[in-house]
């Protein structure tokens, strides 16, 4: 799993979903899930007036949303560390976003790249028509979490305390603009943990 963690310390980019990262990022070694730091986390970005799940898949549910994409630029972008995706009531993408396609300051990614978070839903980082994949795919998830929200968008955030820091500012500017938009009352955020998968 060393090969992960290098592959992400370079792949962090911007442009190309291939990364040149630094540790002023927060690029750490992780030996897998901790439940402990899991809870720690998922406690420090809780937001009490959205609704949210929160869940921890293992190595090979994570591996499941990517391996039989055919072409390696979709693999590469369903394989990001950290990712968003909103979709609406028919379970159409309509948003997405992934750490290649967010530019880096000097310790952090600026998700409002290109001023996406500027409105709601956020303007994709890439066209989600371009991107093959529905809330459906995600099924596995939200069989677990005992999903029954009947809510317009659902918004899905991949996350890793492998890149807590830049995890956690995903997550909090998703936060920010439902409530800058007031579709606190019509979204659920999902964050999934893959700390299974980017183990060192």
């Amino acid at each position: 799993m060393k090969k992960i963690i290098f592959l992400v310390i370079i792949s962090l980019s911007i442009t190309s979903c291939t990364f040149i990262f630094s540790k002023l990022y927060g690029v750490k070694e992780i030996s897998g899930f901790n439940q402990r730091e899991y809870r720690k986390f998922i406690n420090s970005v809780k937001d009490s007036t959205i609704t949210m799940y929160d869940i921890a898949i293992d190595s090979s549910d994570f591996t499941r949303f990517f391996k039989y994409e055919t072409s390696p630029h979709k693999r590469k972008i369903f394989s990001q560390p950290i990712q968003i995706l909103y979709f609406n009531k028919s379970k159409k993408l309509i948003s997405f976003h992934a750490n290649c396609f967010a530019k880096g300051k000097l310790t952090n990614l600026d998700w409002n790249t290109d001023l996406r978070f500027n409105t709601f839903p956020p303007l994709s980082a890439v066209a989600a028509d371009s991107i093959p994949t529905n809330l459906n795919k995600y099924r596995s998830i939200l069989e677990t979490i005992n999903f029954t929200d009947n809510k317009k968008y659902v918004i899905i955030i991949f996350w890793t305390r492998m890149l807590e820091k830049v995890s956690k500012t995903a997550i909090l500017t998703v936060i920010n603009n439902l409530k800058k938009f007031n579709k606190v009352n019509d979204s659920v955020i999902i964050l999934v943990n893959t700390d299974d998968f980017f183990k060192s």
